[in-house]
């Protein structure tokens, strides 16, 4: 398994001449960590959310011959200050001679409901009987981490991925520092370039004064350029040292459902009036039965089944402005898209389960599925309803989510299809 290179890696160790070792291992491997004592003074003032590894000493200072209820509630707290309950999944390896008190530790972060794979790295056998580190134990200490960590195969995709993104940030900054001779003037010359780059992203209403909104402009363009390194890294990266397999299996739909959640559609931070939110519609509207119709196939859907549907569907309307406009204050009137969220099945009297049959057409568009309050639904735009809204009439009302980069533009390319389609005049 492959170390993170920038961080996301902690150390808890009472005695630091025991961890300088460790902390030599790591760094030949050019892992940068985060030490603790474990003394509460020096814990963070947050927990850290991106955590991947901990290597944990179990008895720390002050906690020799206590019971082991004591020392697991010790470290659970101490844990409970570094490591946020959202981190996600983490590894933590023991560097303790304490074994005896592990069972306890397995239980209590179970409790805590932390997402955890534990190992022991046995640090008993690195130690002589004085508590020094013996000196040719080194290279053993590096095979043992090694052959520990090499199991957790699918966690090492994912610091594949840290490691290559931090190094296409490192390659992003070394190349665009270079752009300009470094000398005395080096710092206002690159100020001058990013705020250059700021106009490139924002057009000519940036103003000299609003250092906030050239920073985040500036970081926009910056952020392309990293996007393309990005990509080339993947592109050439040697995955010879990874050992894991694949498995090809299907997965359902509940869990596809989740997986194109976070690839399509952003729930975090909602920002009003930004290309791409998605607006919850007052369930009275009154075109809601008429836009539903145009968008089943309402042939093979009797009263009975349409009710069903449109009890369980949200009518909505999609923000599809171009960013541009936005980001260049050009905006008179937002365009908006209505449509509905709908359930992917519904239920019959004798609770069977039936798909929702959507009108193949055009001018429907159809999202793939995805988890929307622990229910499978499908995003469905109708671009007969394109229309447009002032700010004022946005104002009332709220996004719900927002539909990522990838998804809008799709979107939007489809929609230009749409309005520019010419037709074709013959006779049949």
């Amino acid at each position: 398994m492959s170390l993170p290179e920038y961080g996301r890696v902690v150390i808890i160790d009472d005695n630091i001449k025991e961890v300088e070792a460790l902390i030599k291992v790591l760094s030949k491997h050019r892992t940068s960590i985060t030490y603790f004592t474990g003394a509460n003074n020096e814990l963070p003032d947050t927990p850290f959310p991106d955590v991947r590894i901990v290597f944990l000493d179990v008895v720390l200072e002050g906690l020799t011959g206590k019971d082991t209820k004591t020392i697991v509630s010790t470290l659970i707290g101490i844990l409970g200050k570094i490591v946020d309950k959202n981190n996600g999944p983490f590894v933590i390896v023991l560097w303790t001679k304490h074994p005896e008190h592990v069972k306890g530790l397995k239980k209590a972060l179970k409790t805590e409901k932390y997402k955890y794979i534990l190992i022991d790295l046995e640090k008993k056998d690195f130690f002589d009987q004085n508590g020094g580190f013996k000196l040719d134990s080194y290279d053993s200490l590096r095979n043992r981490l090694n052959e520990k960590i090499a199991g957790i195969d699918i966690f090492d995709i994912f610091i594949i991925w840290e490691n290559i993104m931090n190094n296409s940030a490192g390659i992003t900054v070394n190349d665009f520092s270079q752009l300009i001779k470094f000398n005395d003037n080096w710092n206002n010359d690159m100020k001058n370039i990013f705020y250059k780059m700021a106009e490139a992203w924002a057009g000519k209403t940036l103003k000299e004064q609003n250092t906030q909104k050239i920073l985040k402009n500036a970081l926009f363009t910056f952020n392309g350029i990293f996007n393309d390194i990005f990509e080339g890294l993947i592109q050439n990266e040697k995955y010879s040292a990874y050992q894991g397999t694949f498995s090809s299996n299907n997965i359902n739909e509940k869990n596809k459902g989740r997986i194109n959640i976070k690839l399509l559609l952003d729930f975090s931070d909602l920002e009003k009036f930004y290309p791409g939110d998605v607006y919850r519609i007052n369930k009275n509207a009154k075109n809601s039965s008429e836009l539903l119709k145009d968008i089943l196939d309402i042939n093979k859907i009797n009263d009975e089944k349409f009710f069903k549907i449109k009890k369980k569907s949200i009518q909505v309307f999609a923000e599809v402005t171009p960013l541009c406009d936005f980001l260049q204050e050009k905006i008179k009137l937002y365009r908006v898209i209505e449509g509905f969220i709908i359930p992917e099945k519904y239920k019959d009297e004798q609770n069977i389960d039936h798909y929702v049959k959507i009108k193949k057409a055009e001018f429907i568009y159809k999202t793939p599925v995805f988890t929307y309050k622990n229910e499978i639904y499908r995003l469905i735009l109708d671009f007969k309803y394109f229309s447009s809204k002032t700010k004022d009439e946005l104002k009332n009302f709220s996004p719900i989510f927002r539909l990522r980069k990838e998804l809008l533009n799709d979107i939007q390319i489809k929609l230009s299809s749409h309005i520019n389609r010419t037709g074709i005049l013959f006779i049949d």
